[in-house]
C-alpha cells in the first residue's frame, strides 16, 4: 500500500513536469530558438509515464484511508529527487550542460529555490531554455507537491500530512475543510502575487519576456535571471523597488494573506 501511495505521488509530479514543459516548448516555437526539441521530447515521456503511473496505481487500490508519516516523508523526498533528475533533462538535451550531474544541480537549485548556479554566460543559452531555468524555481516556490495535491487529491487521509511536510512556511495546515480547496486556495495567491508582479515590472520598463521570467523567480525568491548582471544589468531604480517589494510580499506567510482575505486576520 504504501509504494502505490508513493508512487501514486511521483507519477503526479511526473506528469505535472511533462505539462510544465510544454510552456517553454511553445516559446521556443514562438522566438524559433531551435530548443524545441530539448522540451518536446521530455515533455511527452514525462505526460506518458505519469500518466500511467496514476493510472495503474489508481486502478489497482482504491483512496487509502490512512497514510504513515514514512510513506509521506518517502513522498516528497523522492518527489523531489524524482524532478531535479527529470527537470535538469532539457539542460543535458540542449547541451547546456555536458554531464547528468550538472542538470540535476541546476534543476534543484531551481525546484529548491537556491540560486546557485553553474552558467558563467547566461546570455550565451536560448530564451526558452532561460525561461525554464526560471520556471523550475517559479514551480519550486510552490512546490509540485501542493500542485499535485491541488489537481490530483488522489491520497486520502494522507494529503493534510503530505501538505504539512512539503510546505513549512504554512502557520495552519488547513485553511479550508478540504485540504485540496487549501492547496488550490494556496496556489490562486501564488498565482495572483505573480500577476501583479509581472504588470509591475512592465510598468517601470521592462518586456513581456523579462518580465515573466523574473516574476518567476522574485515569488519564488530564488534569485535566477535570464542576465548575467541580473537586476544590475537593468540599472533602474524602480526596478530594484518592485523586486524588492515582491521579494518580501512572498515571503509573508501565504496563511496569513488567505485569512486576510477572509477578514479572518485577527
Amino acid at each position: 500500500m504504501g509504494s502505490l501511495v508513493t508512487t501514486r505521488v511521483v507519477s503526479g509530479v511526473v506528469l505535472a513536469l511533462g505539462l510544465a514543459l510544454f510552456v517553454p516548448l511553445a516559446l521556443s516555437l514562438l522566438y524559433r530558438d531551435g530548443s524545441w526539441a530539448s522540451f518536446l521530447l521530455p515533455a511527452a515521456a514525462f505526460v506518458l509515464m505519469g500518466g500511467v503511473g496514476l493510472q495503474l496505481t489508481t486502478s489497482l487500490v482504491r483512496t487509502p484511508k490512512y497514510v504513515s508519516n514514512r510513506e509521506v516523508y518517502l513522498s516528497v523526498t523522492l518527489a523531489w529527487v524524482v524532478a531535479a533528475l527529470l527537470g535538469g533533462v532539457p539542460f543535458l538535451i540542449e547541451g547546456t550542460f555536458d554531464s547528468l550531474l550538472d542538470s540535476t544541480f541546476e534543476a534543484m537549485s531551481g525546484f529548491t529555490t537556491t540560486g546557485s548556479t553553474l552558467l558563467s554566460d547566461i546570455e550565451a543559452q536560448t530564451p526558452s531554455i532561460l525561461f525554464w531555468r526560471s520556471m523550475t524555481q517559479w514551480l519550486g516556490g510552490i512546490g509540485i507537491v501542493v500542485l499535485f495535491v491541488a489537481v490530483a487529491p488522489v491520497i486520502g487521509a494522507g494529503a493534510a500530512r503530505l501538505l504539512g511536510a512539503e510546505v513549512s512556511g504554512l502557520t495552519q495546515t488547513r485553511l479550508t475543510p478540504r485540504i485540496a480547496d487549501t492547496a488550490k486556495a494556496l496556489l490562486v495567491i501564488y498565482l495572483a502575487i505573480s500577476l501583479a508582479e509581472t504588470i509591475a515590472l512592465m510598468v517601470v520598463g521592462m518586456s513581456l519576456y523579462d518580465a515573466v521570467v523574473h516574476t518567476f523567480t522574485t515569488v519564488a525568491t530564488g534569485g535566477f535571471s535570464p542576465k548575467t548582471a541580473s537586476i544590475g544589468f537593468y540599472d533602474s531604480l524602480a526596478v530594484e523597488a518592485v523586486i524588492v517589494f515582491f521579494m518580501v510580499a512572498s515571503g509573508v506567510s501565504f496563511s496569513l494573506y488567505y485569512l486576510l482575505y477572509t477578514r479572518r486576520a485577527r
